[in-house]
């Protein structure tokens, strides 16, 4: 008994959260103040930083907050084609329509909203559009 509780004790043996528990599927859970919104990957057009916060857009023009960072979710929705393309953006690449070079670099999303690129961020952002949709 007292093996067992030092076990749990020990943080090296606490239960991890796992990054894959947020999915099911193709299927995002996204934890908002009074609920918790299971949302298909494919209708998530983008993500904004709101300091602490993130805005989640959808493809019915909806918007959704929740209490994680943008951080949180690059690292969970990398792998699914997002991309941080800016300090404040995380893009849903599937929803490109069109790459505007004249200012720095801004995308035009399938809904009609721009999102502009970083500087820092062009060059990976050139990369993936040509390696993804060009070769």
């Amino acid at each position: 008994m007292t093996l067992k509780r030092l076990y749990f004790k020990h943080p090296m043996h606490l239960p991890q959260r796992s990054s894959d528990m947020e999915f099911i599927g193709n299927k995002l859970a996204i934890t908002s103040s009074n609920s918790i919104h299971i949302v298909e990957l494919k209708e998530v057009v983008r993500c904004e930083s709101a300091n602490n916060y993130t805005y989640f857009y959808f493809t019915n023009q909806t918007k959704l907050l929740t209490s994680k960072t943008l951080k949180v979710y690059e690292s969970l929705l990398h792998s699914h084609g997002f991309m941080r393309v800016h300090q404040c953006h995380l893009v849903n690449m599937q929803f490109v329509k069109c790459v505007e070079k004249t200012n720095g670099l801004v995308l035009h999303l399938h809904n009609g909203e721009t999102v502009p690129v970083s500087h820092r961020k062009k060059e990976s952002v050139l990369q993936f559009i040509h390696t993804a949709f060009i070769s």
